[in-house]
C-alpha cells in the first residue's frame, strides 16, 4: 500500500493531542526543553568567530584562535545534538506508547466515566421465573438485572388484600426470593411507598445520575391497574426511563377476543367458543433465563440505602401471623408447589373432569386458584401441557372428552366460584384424601386468597 496510516492505528496529530490530553505537564516540559536546546545552539551560532573579523594579530596566532574556537564549537554542537537526538527518542517513545493504549478498542463497562446500564424487572402478580416474559427481555437485554417488587397497600385502597391472600404473598415473595438466587442474581429488591410510581422514582434518585435503567414489568388488566400503569409509564418516560411492559398472564389479548361487532361476551359458553376457534394458537410458554446477570456490588449498596428486607414490609401483622398455622400445614405456595399440584391434578382428575367437577363429595378440582391468582404457574404452560396430554390421548385411541375443553371447564369453575367464595371450601390436594376436618377449614381460607385466579386460565374470560 501507499504512504498511509497503518491498520487500527491513529494519525500522527491525533496521537499528539492524545499525549497532551493524557499528560499536559510532561508535553509542557517536552517543548520546553526543545526551546532550550534551540535557543543555545542559536547563541553558540552568533558567538562562533568568521574570517577577517579577527582582531589584529600574527596570522599563524589567528589560525591558531580560529581553529580552536571552531573545534570547542563543533564539539560543543556535537553534544547538543546528541542530546537532542536522546530527548527526541525519548518524546516519539512516549508518542508510540500512547499511540498503542489510543488504538486500544475503549471498555466502556469499566470506564469510571461512562454510564452504566440496568434492567429493573418489576414483579407483582407474577411471582415465577418460567415462562416470566419481563423477566426473559430482561436477561436477553444484557443488563445486570435488578428484582423488584413494591408494596404499595394505599394505593390499592379497597382493593387491598385480605389476611389469607398477604399470607399466601409474603410466602410467594421467598420462594420466589429462592428461585432468583439460583439464576445467580441478587436477593429480591423490596420498596415500601405510597404509591409505586413514587417507589419507582426514589430508586432511580437512589441509582445515581450516571446509571441507566430501564423498566420492564407484565401487564395486569383489571381496569384499576390498567389506568395506573398507563399513568406510571407516562412518568417513568418524562424521566428517560424507557418502559417495556409484557403479556404474561392471558393466552389471548382481551381486545383479541371479542363478539359479533367488536361486542363484549355476556356467558362464558360464548367467549370460549370464540377462543377456541381463533386462527392462530396462543403464544407459546418461554423457559425460564439460564442466568441472570448480577447487579454491580456498588449499585447493590446504594439501592440497599432505600430498599426494606421482605419481613420489614409487615405485609402481615404479628397477630395476624399466628392464625397461619393451619395454612402453613397444609398449603405450599410458590412455584414448585404449584407444579406439583398440578401434576397431581393430571394424573388423578383430568380425565374426569368434565363430569366430576360439580361434585361436592369428592376431590375433582386442581385447586390451582390461589396460585393462578399470583402467577405462580403460567397459563401457558397449563394450556400447552394439557394439549400434549390431549395428542397423547388421541395416538392411543382415547375416548374420553377434550382436555383442553377442561381447560374451559376449570375456568368458567373459576369464575362460578369467584360468585360463591364465601361459601365455597377448598378440597384436599388428590394425594391427600384423608385429611381432617380442620385441614379442611384452612383449605377455604386458601381458596379466598385466590379469588378471581380460575378465570385466567381460560384466558382471562373476564378481562
Amino acid at each position: 500500500m501507499g504512504g498511509g496510516h497503518p491498520p487500527h492505528s491513529p494519525p500522527p496529530h491525533l496521537v499528539s493531542s492524545l499525549v497532551e490530553a493524557r499528560n499536559p505537564a510532561a508535553a509542557a516540559a517536552a517543548n520546553e526543553n526543545n526551546n532550550n536546546t534551540n535557543n543555545n545552539n542559536e547563541k553558540k551560532k552568533s558567538k562562533a568567530p568568521h574570517g577577517g573579523s579577527s582582531t589584529p594579530a600574527s596570522a599563524p596566532a589567528a589560525a591558531a584562535a580560529n581553529i580552536n574556537t571552531n573545534t570547542n564549537t563543533n564539539a560543543n554542537n556535537d553534544n547538543n545534538n546528541d542530546n537532542n537526538n536522546n530527548k527526541n527518542n525519548d518524546n516519539n517513545k512516549s508518542a508510540e506508547e500512547d499511540a498503542a493504549v489510543a488504538s486500544e478498542p475503549l471498555n466502556v463497562q469499566n470506564s469510571t466515566f461512562q454510564s452504566s446500564e440496568i434492567a429493573i424487572v418489576w414483579f407483582r402478580r407474577d411471582l415465577r421465573v418460567d415462562d416470566n416474559p419481563a423477566l426473559s427481555a430482561a436477561a436477553a437485554s444484557g443488563f445486570p438485572v435488578l428484582p423488584v417488587f413494591i408494596w404499595e397497600p394505599e394505593e390499592q385502597g379497597q382493593f387491598r388484600p385480605g389476611m389469607y391472600a398477604r399470607w399466601w404473598l409474603s410466602q410467594s415473595l421467598f420462594r420466589l426470593e429462592e428461585n432468583l438466587r439460583d439464576l445467580g442474581t441478587s436477593r429480591m429488591t423490596y420498596l415500601r411507598a405510597n404509591t409505586a410510581s413514587r417507589a419507582l422514582l426514589q430508586l432511580r434518585e437512589a441509582l445515581g445520575e450516571n446509571t441507566k435503567c430501564h423498566l420492564f414489568f407484565n401487564n395486569l388488566y383489571d381496569a384499576i391497574s390498567l389506568a395506573r400503569d398507563a399513568q406510571l409509564k407516562v412518568d417513568m418516560i418524562q424521566r428517560d426511563i424507557p418502559v417495556s411492559t409484557f403479556n404474561a398472564d392471558l393466552l389471548y389479548e382481551p381486545w383479541e377476543v371479542l363478539g359479533a361487532n367488536g361486542a363484549r361476551f355476556t356467558t362464558f359458553e360464548e367467549f370460549w367458543k370464540c377462543l377456541r376457534n381463533l386462527p392462530y394458537a396462543p403464544t407459546q410458554p418461554q423457559p425460564s433465563p439460564a442466568s441472570l446477570k448480577g447487579v454491580p456490588h456498588a449499585t447493590l449498596a446504594r439501592v440497599n440505602a432505600l430498599a426494606h428486607q421482605l419481613q420489614e414490609l409487615s405485609i402481615l401483622s404479628s397477630d395476624e401471623a399466628l392464625c397461619m398455622e393451619a395454612l402453613e400445614q397444609r398449603w405450599r405456595p410458590g412455584s414448585r408447589g404449584a407444579q406439583r399440584l398440578f401434576e397431581s391434578f393430571c394424573r388423578h382428575a383430568l380425565d374426569s373432569f368434565s363430569w366430576e367437577r360439580a361434585k361436592v363429595d369428592t376431590t375433582s378440582t386442581s385447586q390451582l386458584s390461589p396460585h393462578l391468582h399470583l402467577g405462580e404457574i403460567s397459563v401457558r404452560r397449563i394450556y400447552y401441557r394439557i394439549v400434549m396430554l390431549q395428542n397423547e390421548c388421541e395416538k392411543l385411541g382415547g375416548g374420553a372428552a377434550a382436555p383442553v375443553d377442561v381447560v374451559g371447564a376449570a375456568a368458567k369453575e373459576g369464575m362460578d366460584g369467584n360468585e360463591e367464595e364465601e361459601e365455597a371450601e377448598a378440597e384436599v390436594p388428590h394425594e391427600e384424601e384423608g385429611a381432617d376436618e380442620g385441614q379442611r377449614e384452612s383449605n377455604g381460607a386458601a381458596g379466598n386468597a385466590g379469588a378471581g385466579a380460575g378465570a385466567s386460565a381460560g384466558a382471562g374470560a373476564g378481562a
